[in-house]
């Protein structure tokens, strides 16, 4: 198998571990359904934000109710000591629909409920973007010894390089670049070296292997083994 279909492997493989995501309030929803144990709608955003402290409004299905819980800090996800549940519990106030978009709460507040302006899409897109490039970056250390710095690092070329793609073919031109970024060298310039060890000549390919290694802060006993990871 050529090199760049191996890379192209491994770029689909990281793009689509992660599972769809969407906004911030959605991410929260999402936990506090998660850590209750709940099925993953059972407590669903009705729209966020409110216009009121950064809160979002819930229809908890459970109890057949709709509340008001304040997004937490500003953060979108809780560390792993944290109980989202926990916090959604004792944190949420009853609100009931007073027409209009808004929801009025026990206190006598109304919480308006917005739609999202083309400002919070950017910046709900970037976070959607940051999610995924950690995750691929957790992948991409957990399976290649990359260090966390270089797992990052490859993560966010592999996902700019998965966007070019989904939008048109990459040119030769991009796999230059593509593996200038990931190996320090033309993706070609590995095929050939491939061949030639087919062959029983082995000086390009222990040369390339070499420069990849220093590239990403491996051995080149480790980068020769991630070589034969992906042409596997």
């Amino acid at each position: 198998m050529k090199m760049s279909m191996l890379v192209f492997a491994l770029l689909f493989s990281a793009l689509f571990v992660s599972c769809r995501l969407s906004t911030r309030a959605e991410l929260f929803v999402s936990e506090i359904n998660s850590k209750g144990g709940l099925y993953h709608d059972t407590i669903s955003l009705v729209k966020d934000p409110t216009k009121v402290n950064n809160q979002i409004v819930v229809w908890d299905s459970i109890d057949s109710k709709f509340y008001v819980v304040k997004l937490y800090g500003n953060r979108h996800l809780f560390a792993a000591d944290e109980d989202a549940y926990a916090y959604y519990l004792a944190n949420r106030q009853e609100v009931v629909p007073a027409g209009h978009g808004y929801y009025s709460g026990s206190d006598g507040k109304l919480y308006e409920v917005t739609e999202n302006t083309s400002k919070d899409l950017e910046k709900a897109q970037a976070l959607i973007d940051g999610v995924q490039i950690n995750r691929m970056a957790e992948q991409v250390v957990a399976e290649f010894g990359l260090s966390e710095e270089r797992g990052q690092t490859v993560a966010n070329v592999l996902f700019q390089f998965g966007r070019i793609q989904r939008n048109r073919s990459l040119t030769q031109d991009d796999l230059k670049n593509l593996g200038k970024e990931l190996v320090g060298s033309d993706l070609h310039e590995f095929e050939s070296a491939l061949s030639a060890r087919a062959q029983g000549d082995s000086a390009s390919f222990d040369s390339l292997i070499n420069k990849a290694a220093e590239f990403n802060h491996v051995s080149p006993e480790q980068m020769q083994a991630i070589v034969e990871t992906l042409v596997k």
